[in-house]
């Protein structure tokens, strides 16, 4: 998710290279290669929904996924895996922590670089959702923790209910200096997450097209989610008219996902 400078990341508690997925392909943004713990077991865990408000002082909690917009906090779903060292978050791997360092650019903004810890993913092993403030960007990356290795995502992960996929969701209607608007489905490694299926809905030329939102898995194959056509605000070239909103899905068929829109 790359926004504006003086943007903030959006910090979503609830909320995918290879195959046939569209689009760019995912950046591997790591720095290092190390493990922290031997991977976890495959679980079984029930489908994502909206997180209940959070308890005051906790951080919330749904399926495998911890997580809280306070740092303080969302360490705390990490178990002492990651820490914060005043200016650095270094997350322990076997061969040595991977440190994240802050930097102050003062009177120079593009020099500026500030990482904060989101959250936790116990699922197919250990994996760090971390966000990172620069000059003109604001994005989350998905840190294996058993590798170092990371991705870059687009919201705070949506895990299906068999632990093995998690969906990532970014509405951004005209938000045309990224390009923002895009649904992912990624699949969850030891080493790294790997996107099987993307796609851009939102045509920055054209001023046209749609955005995805709330998405939510009906079960291990399907994601449903929210398929929002923009306002005219939102579409300089739209005479009048509000956000038109309808239900849509994502659906595994063997190896390959496919949209089905509308949803029946």
């Amino acid at each position: 998710m790359k926004l504006r400078a003086g943007s903030c990341i959006a910090l979503a508690l609830a909320g995918i290279a290879c195959g046939d997925s569209a689009g760019r392909a995912p950046r591997d943004t790591s720095t290092v290669s190390a493990a922290v713990a031997t991977p976890a077991a495959p679980q079984v865990v029930p489908a994502a929904t909206p997180p209940a408000a959070a308890v005051s002082g906790q951080p919330v909690r749904v399926g495998p996924y911890c997580s809280s917009d306070s740092e303080e906090l969302a360490l705390q779903c990490a178990d002492g895996s990651v820490v914060r060292h005043d200016d650095s978050l270094v997350v322990q791997t076997a061969s040595g922590p991977l440190a994240l360092v802050n930097v102050d650019g003062r009177d120079d903004d593009q020099q500026t670089s500030r990482y904060t810890y989101v959250g936790t993913l116990r699922s197919r092993g250990v994996h760090h959702v971390i966000g990172h403030d620069g000059y003109e960007v604001a994005e989350l990356s998905l840190y294996s923790g058993s590798s170092g290795r990371a991705v870059a995502i687009a919201s705070a992960p949506v895990v299906g209910p068999d632990g093995r996929y998690f969906a990532t969701a970014e509405l951004g209607l005209n938000v045309c200096e990224a390009n923002t608007s895009n649904l992912e489905i990624w699949r969850l490694t030891d080493s790294v997450a790997v996107r099987e299926w993307n796609v851009e809905p939102w045509d920055c030329g054209k001023e046209k097209g749609w955005g995805p939102s709330n998405p939510v898995w009906a079960s291990a194959d399907t994601l449903r989610f929210t398929r929002v056509e923009p306002s005219a605000e939102d579409a300089p070239g739209r005479a009048q008219g509000e956000r038109s909103e309808r239900r849509a899905m994502v659906v595994r068929r063997g190896a390959r996902w496919a949209l089905v829109d509308p949803a029946p």
